[in-house]
């Protein structure tokens, strides 16, 4: 049985003599009550004063607020609030309360029914640390009384507890954490590492060779336990230290030469490293994986039960994490902002996303981009009730309190019939759909390509693995040369041990050094001449740090015909198939009769930049029908190119035209719409909405890809919309150039037969 001090009771829909009659049978030996207005309303303070002080500072129909003291215990204020469900008349609430709160240094507790808070996050935190809430058993009634205690509830003694479980064992070899979290929880990690590793000769395999085992084995074994736990930092250090020792040779009793840096090592391939995961990363990576899964499956039992836990059932998360969080939604609120950067809205029909505390059009949410104070009200507002079906964004209510920036951006957005929903989207895949590997970049920013543009070549030598490594190490200069091992303290001598004349680099080593010379000489073919020398000339031509003036294309051909003249005096007279460039005249081909053709096209100034779209419908007798322009705000020239093919539909299907063929410049927005692309998910709702026009009943509609230079008329009414005052026009003849009958040069590959 519960015995509160303050009992607060809200909606009463009591008043007069019926109240009086209440309040003197709760026990209670003094009272305070905000009368009901016939049967909405009403609040009751209850009290007994020889137990508590409580003194009402001021009344109002929403809120009451007190004094309250208790014995030597500091003072501290006490707002029940019953909030008006009224737009208008909750701002009342909040001035009053703000007027209040400017007056006053004291703790204040506030609670109640507010029928609405500024922020969806306020209702997760705010309470005092020690505080704590408890929501009773329901008696009568659907609601559930809440019990506050500033100072906690005390918990049951442990010999109280007559059910307690020591340990629950492990579940699919993953160990059920029911206490603190400490490294010796996922010892048995480590001690797996261990035991593979002791299991092999390390002495008796090469660089290439620990690689593969890596990959297969060592950045395997935690991967499983990551997925559904937070490791600690000191488990995956520890880890990170038995992978790098291993790579380089070393032991536990013998450490080796480490020639490359971890930082480096655990770059993905394309980027210069080893593609090896560190520990820390590919937890967060899958920590990662668990948050976007929140997002993009609701109605999955994982998401439901988290959600209901620690949400309160709201879709966004809560702005901090509860120290009794079991350890996987620590490790999900631990990356709460990696999450908001990386997971995007796809706006559909917009009644899924709340306009001003989503993060949709922008980085953040537009509530934290505006110049005005936005009403309480409106900040439940979905994206769909500020647009129009006739009329689109409504302008009017934007324009005084979103900034510039944000309304370019927001003007890129258009909202679709009712039966294409909002959907969510990962930004680091251009597919936008989530992947470990995405992840990981992000997390270690590898945005920016390393130095070399490529090194995708060093892998795709059809050699085997420890050659591609022995590349790999050279292009780092990490090979251990004198220079190298004088660098590292190992030795004072810098001289060459073959020659003993020059210093011993990368360079000397390779090319240099006389016994260099003679192993690429016993290489090359009798006719080719000096490798070295060929080479330091080619070094010396296609350096960018060269100032001399050349042009490169003109060198590039000459110097593939001294090769070609070379084989063809080195080598019996062969056939061979060869692709060669040529030039081709292309124009834009009328459809066949009965048939239009619908051209369009989308520009991007910057990628994402103020973007717009242009398109034409010609008919079999080459004659313009219609054209049209559309400027789109600020979007991604894809975007562009979506939106663009959907307005020519839409104006095809207004005219009434029954066949045709839709010819498009984008290989990618193309193979999306004959789907031999994975569709990317910011542009579903685009896509799905051409899509549902294209295979539309009422008329046949055949996508084919055309080259640049045919689609030149809608390529200029796309660059033209970028300087057009209104968002959109639709042009009953050409532009004054005569766009239809140019025909533009193009260089094809094809192949050719010739005699080498």
């Amino acid at each position: 049985m519960q015995r509160p001090d303050i009992l607060a009771l809200l909606e009463t829909h009591l008043s007069g003599r019926r109240a009086y009659e209440v309040c003197t049978q709760t026990g209670f030996h003094q009272w305070y009550r905000v009368e009901a207005r016939g049967f909405s309303g009403g609040i009751w303070v209850l009290w007994n004063p020889h137990e508590i002080g409580l003194r009402v500072l001021l009344a109002h129909d929403q809120f009451i607020t007190m004094e309250v003291h208790k014995g030597s215990a500091r003072p501290w204020l006490y707002t029940v609030v019953y909030a008006s469900p009224h737009a208008h008349l909750r701002e009342e609430l909040w001035c009053r309360l703000q007027q209040a709160a400017q007056g006053t240094q004291d703790l204040w507790l506030l609670a109640g029914d507010f029928n609405e808070t500024i922020n969806l996050e306020e209702r997760n935190h705010g309470g005092p640390d020690e505080g704590a809430v408890r929501h009773l058993a329901q008696s009568a009634s659907d609601h559930s009384p809440l019990l506050i205690n500033s100072r906690g509830f005390s918990t049951i003694p442990l010999a109280a507890k007559p059910f307690r479980f020591q340990d629950l064992g492990k579940y699919l070899g993953v160990p059920t954490i029911n206490g603190k979290v400490t490294k010796e929880t996922f010892r048995e990690v480590v001690q797996r590492v261990d035991k593979r590793l002791s299991g092999w000769k390390t002495k008796c395999l090469s660089l290439a060779g620990r690689l593969t085992l890596i990959h297969s084995t060592l950045s395997s074994l935690p991967s499983f336990i990551m997925q559904m736990t937070w490791l600690p930092r000191s488990i995956c250090d520890e880890l990170d230290r038995k992978t790098r020792r291993f790579l380089w040779g070393g032991t536990a009793m013998e450490r080796k030469t480490h020639l490359v840096a971890w930082n480096v090592i655990t770059l993905q391939k394309d980027n210069g490293g080893l593609g090896i995961r560190p520990m820390r990363c590919l937890n967060s990576a899958l920590m990662l994986k668990l948050g976007w899964r929140l997002h993009a499956e609701p109605s999955s039992l994982r998401a439901r039960v988290l959600r209901h836990k620690y949400c309160n059932g709201m879709d966004t998360l809560p702005s901090a994490c509860r120290k009794n969080s079991s350890n996987v939604w620590k490790g999900i609120m631990a990356h709460k902002n990696d999450l908001q950067h990386t997971v995007g809205l796809a706006i559909g029909n917009g009644n899924a996303t709340h306009f001003w505390t989503n993060t949709w059009a922008i980085e953040k949410p537009l509530v934290g981009v505006a110049t005005t104070r936005i009403p309480i009200g409106d900040l439940t507002k979905k994206v769909s009730e500020y647009w129009d079906r006739d009329h689109g964004w409504n302008w009017a209510a934007l324009r005084n309190c979103i900034p510039q920036g944000a309304l370019d951006k927001i003007a890129s957005f258009e909202l679709l019939p009712d039966n294409t929903p909002d959907n969510v989207f990962w930004h680091g895949e251009t597919s936008g759909r989530f992947s470990v590997k995405s992840a990981m970049s992000f997390l270690q920013q590898e945005r920016r390509p390393r130095p070399l543009e490529s090194w995708k070549w060093v892998w795709k030598l059809k050699v085997p693995l420890r050659v591609s490594m022995f590349v790999w190490l050279p292009l780092h200069n990490k090979l251990m040369t004198n220079v190298n091992r004088a660098r590292r303290h190992l030795t004072l001598d810098t001289r060459c041990t073959a020659c003993g004349f020059e210093v011993e680099d990368l360079d000397h080593i390779l090319r240099k050094c006389p016994q260099a010379v003679m192993v690429w000489r016993s290489l090359a073919h009798k006719g080719w001449g000096c490798v070295a020398h060929n080479a330091e000339r080619c070094a010396t031509s296609i350096d960018p740090s060269n100032n001399i003036p050349r042009d490169k294309g003109e060198f590039l051909i000459q110097k593939f015909c001294e090769v070609n003249i070379a084989l063809h005096n080195s080598r019996d007279t062969t056939v061979k198939t060869i692709s060669s460039p040529t030039n081709e005249r292309i124009t834009w081909q009328a459809p066949p009769m009965g048939w239009v053709t619908v051209n369009t096209d989308g520009a991007s100034k910057g990628n994402p930049g103020h973007a717009g779209g242009g398109g034409v419908i010609r008919g079999d007798r080459r004659e313009w029908l219609v054209g049209f322009i559309e400027r789109m705000g600020v979007c991604s020239s894809t975007k562009a190119e979506i939106k663009a093919t959907l307005q020519g539909l839409r104006l095809a299907q207004h005219m009434g035209l029954k066949k045709i063929s839709l010819q498009l410049d984008s290989l990618t927005v193309m193979g999306m719409l004959k789907g031999t692309y994975d569709w990317c998910l910011e542009h579903a709702p685009l896509l799905s909405e051409c899509k549902s026009l294209i295979e539309s009943r009422d008329w046949e509609v055949k996508v084919s890809h055309c080259f640049r230079e045919a689609n030149q008329v809608a390529d200029h009414l796309a660059n033209l919309s970028l300087t057009m005052p209104s968002t959109y026009y639709e042009l009953s003849a050409p532009p004054p150039e005569d766009w239809q009958k140019k025909s533009f040069k193009r260089i094809q590959r094809h192949n050719t037969t010739e005699l080498l």
